[in-house]
């Protein structure tokens, strides 16, 4: 790769230093606010050499599902081909022989799916593959710990408890604190009410409040109630305490693997441990759960810049800056993304050097 011109990696570096902070309020400030999904499959024929490609889709609209997991195995034996969607959906697998083969499509929370493909009907053939979230029809030891719960929350608790809640959605932080404390007082064992009292300490900046009322909630509810183990995943990150950060949040994710948040921050602490493949196939794992949270192309940006993959860089800043064109964070982002175009501009200008960018 070439050098990058100095005065420019330098502003570069420095307002994406600054990025990360904002993301980090970005992450923050997400935790106030499994769907199924379609594969579209296809076939390539190239100079009599098969290829079986296609796309893997949310919610059948066309948003894209990265790094899903593609098996394609031929039925009369042989070599299994593994691969995974891009960052567009897309995959694409050989074919050694024009028999028939099976596409398995894999991913975390869904019901594996197996399609007959035959690689001898060129591209006339096509196929839509669902994936169904896998259910549970039998009662869960946690919904029944739930609703042993919630019949003991006497209704003075529960009045207080929704009045912080709508304080909180006014963003009055200190009025909804005191209805939280109050709920708490009526009712000792309520870690939600702990971890709403968790959220309004963390956007008034009292940190050790803030840690101290999420470790109650994860106390009380016996680390089966992932909500608080994410936030206090979320002020980990921001205390730079990647390592702690990591370990909670896989608690979480353990307890609700269903959760763009849960892998939204742990993309962070992994960000923050420079541990970047497994910080961006978490960042992947995030918005493949919510495709529209801003602070999940963020932290994509962060990656790629800190790889001096400024192209891939900016594509992800140009999302986060459709998403949220006005924001605390938007005029900073635009500074950043300006940084780095003109180091684009630049390595195009040198010759034969191509910009640097990342191939799927």
């Amino acid at each position: 790769m070439p050098t990058l011109p100095a005065s420019l990696a330098n502003r570069v570096a420095s307002r994406n230093t600054k990025l990360k902070a904002w993301a980090g309020c970005l992450l923050m400030a997400s935790l106030l606010a499994a769907p199924a999904a379609q594969a579209q499959l296809g076939l390539i024929s190239s100079n009599a050499r098969s290829r079986i490609s296609g796309s893997v889709l949310i919610d059948g609209e066309a948003l894209p599902a990265a790094r899903v997991r593609v098996d394609v195995r031929p039925l009369a034996g042989g070599d299994v081909a593994t691969t995974f969607t891009d960052s567009t959906g897309r995959f694409e697998a050989p074919a050694a022989n024009n028999g028939p083969y099976l596409v398995v499509v894999s991913e975390q929370g869904y019901e594996p799916v197996e399609q007959r493909v035959d690689a001898n009907q060129g591209n006339s053939s096509s196929l839509i593959i669902t994936l169904r979230q896998i259910r549970s029809y039998l009662p869960t030891r946690r919904s029944y710990m739930v609703s042993v719960h919630d019949l003991r929350v006497p209704g003075k608790a529960k009045r207080e408890y929704e009045k912080g809640l709508e304080r909180l959605q006014k963003r009055d932080f200190e009025g909804s604190l005191t209805h939280f404390t109050e709920a708490t007082n009526a009712f000792p064992d309520y870690y939600e009410a702990y971890y709403q009292a968790g959220l309004a300490n963390m956007e008034l900046r009292h940190r050790d409040e803030a840690e101290e009322a999420l470790q109650r909630s994860i106390d009380l509810s016996g680390g089966g109630y992932a909500d608080p183990q994410f936030a206090l995943g979320a002020l980990l990150c921001d205390r730079q305490s990647y390592t702690e950060a990591e370990r909670v949040l896989r608690r979480g994710l353990d307890v609700d693997g269903s959760s763009w948040k849960g892998y939204l921050f742990l993309g962070q602490a992994l960000f923050g441990m420079d541990r970047l493949t497994e910080a961006e196939q978490s960042a992947r794992q995030a918005l493949l759960r919510g495709p529209e949270v801003p602070a999940g192309y963020i932290l994509l940006a962060n990656i790629y810049m800190k790889r001096n993959e400024f192209v891939m860089a900016l594509k992800y800043l140009d999302i986060f800056l459709k998403l949220q064109p006005q924001g605390p964070t938007s005029e900073q982002a635009r500074a950043v993304r300006a940084a780095a175009t003109r180091i684009v501009t630049r390595l195009q200008s040198q010759n034969n050097v191509a910009p640097p960018q990342l191939f799927y």
